[in-house]
């Protein structure tokens, strides 16, 4: 079996979306206030699957429907050009995956709207689904405490880490990794590329302001290229010399 001619790996809110998910949804359909001590004890722990979930039990006891919820999460648009950046990694053979700290509902929700689930191979991301009583239940994808980069639900860089790993003993070794993302969990990540790699932090966003601010991880620096974008075609025009189109 041929190897694809790299892999491809994604954020999701504020990368493939314009907006985060989550939020967009809490904006939208959320009327009440919660707790601030809730949001606080999420920002002190570094995990707010916590808040979210009470964000969606309280949204369920107001009435809000899953069809409601999926209808905010369809509308939100994409980045300009990310969808032709997915189609022409798919058309080029790469192998693409997902890590986002979004949950899987929205993300599978989205891509079926927008019909690009057949470009993705993998998400990883924290599991979701509606109970009986139709709230949205959101699980933390693992419990982490060893890497002060990530949030304490989900560690970018072991999921990639572990991934490549996998796909190794199946006999599929990548030529190099692609690395896409907007926020401060995706230095981790980043970090574990070599210098055959690439990453491409969102202008204006957490983890552009980080490379350029010289705030890398605890003293650690990038080793793959980096490469700024604020659209699809700024991440096409550095890969198509990589992408078999």
């Amino acid at each position: 079996m041929a190897s694809p001619c790299f892999l491809a790996v994604f954020d999701f809110d504020n990368t493939i979306t314009n907006s985060d998910t989550f939020y967009t949804v809490h904006e939208h359909l959320h009327t009440g206030k919660m707790p601030e001590e809730a949001e606080n004890a999420c920002v002190a722990t570094g995990n707010y699957m916590p808040y979210e979930r009470l964000v969606f039990s309280s949204m369920s006891d107001k009435g809000v429907t899953r069809a409601q919820i999926r209808a905010v999460v369809e509308s939100i648009p994409s980045v300009p050009g990310l969808e032709d950046v997915l189609r022409f990694l798919e058309n080029g053979g790469a192998e693409v995956i997902f890590i986002s700290d979004a949950n899987s509902v929205f993300i599978q929700d989205w891509l079926d709207a927008h019909k690009l689930s057949h470009t993705v191979r993998r998400i990883f991301t924290n599991p979701a689904h509606y109970d009986k009583d139709g709230c949205l239940q959101v699980e933390d994808y693992h419990v982490q405490d060893t890497c002060q980069l990530s949030t304490h639900n989900l560690c970018k860089g072991r999921i990639l880490e572990e991934y490549v790993r996998e796909r190794a003993e199946q006999g599929i070794h990548f030529s190099r990794i692609v690395y896409v993302g907007d926020g401060e969990n995706d230095m981790c990540p980043s970090l574990r590329l070599s210098e055959k790699d690439l990453t491409f932090p969102r202008e204006k966003f957490s983890f552009h302001k980080m490379i350029t601010s010289n705030v890398d991880g605890h003293g650690k620096k990038i080793k793959a290229g980096v490469h700024p974008w604020s659209t699809g075609k700024d991440i096409i025009n550095v890969l198509q010399d990589f992408v078999n189109v």
